[in-house]
């Protein structure tokens, strides 16, 4: 096998790493897996049949709220993202997607910058593009709910901060009602913020069938 490219790697590593919530994430995940070890420019929008993007999932620090964006063209509620536009990392593709589609001007990884979802959706054609995938490797943010808000220009109508369950039936896709397969015994504490993730209230808004409330998660010393 030829070797990857350092960007090729640090993707790959990780993707290696991450385990999907269920069977379909992981199809999404090996999928992506294999893209990016097979293809140099995994990371260009004009790589066919689908290239990998980034995006971002926005919390609140009450964990009740998801920060969506209503897509102008797609002309559906979404989380922030986007094409990589040269950094050759989803991560930071979501960082400056975040940034440039939210006008939020505060906001952090939520217990690192580590992958939280993977997804592969298809994209319709339009003008001389044919319908391709999006190989989405997604991360997990917090911020607070009083900052100004700001629609990116040709990008999205509106931004709201919308409740997790309510979220769910705006985005209306398959990542809102993946299953979420972890109990408590698999979270681990990031103690020294007070913080746990994953966020079990926000597994409860990818499985209306799971309810765990957040006041119920509790960061123990020593875990």
């Amino acid at each position: 096998m030829t070797a990857l490219a350092p960007h090729q790697e640090l993707l790959a590593a990780a993707l290696r790493d991450y385990r999907g919530v269920d069977e379909r994430e992981e199809q999404h995940r090996r999928a992506i897996l294999a893209q990016v070890e097979a293809t140099p420019q995994w990371w260009h929008r004009e790589t066919l049949p689908g290239h990998v993007t980034g995006s971002a999932f926005v919390v609140d620090p009450e964990i009740q709220h998801l920060l969506l964006h209503h897509h102008l063209k797609l002309d559906r509620w979404l989380q922030f993202g986007g094409h990589d536009e040269g950094e050759r990392s989803p991560v930071e593709t979501a960082v400056r997607e975040l940034a440039e589609e939210s006008g939020l001007e505060s906001f952090e990884f939520f217990g690192g910058p580590a992958i939280w979802d993977v997804d592969v959706h298809e994209i319709p054609a339009r003008g001389a593009m044919p319908a391709h995938d999006h190989l989405d490797v997604r991360f997990l943010f917090v911020a607070a709910r009083d900052q100004g808000l700001r629609p990116a220009a040709g990008e999205s109508r509106t931004l709201a901060w919308v409740e997790l369950e309510e979220a769910a039936i705006r985005m209306n896709e398959e990542g809102a009602d993946r299953p979420g397969s972890l109990d408590t015994t698999e979270l681990f504490c990031t103690c020294a913020t007070g913080r746990t993730r994953p966020p079990l209230a926000l597994l409860d808004f990818l499985d209306d069938q799971r309810k765990v409330d957040a006041a119920d998660v509790w960061c123990e010393s020593g875990r």
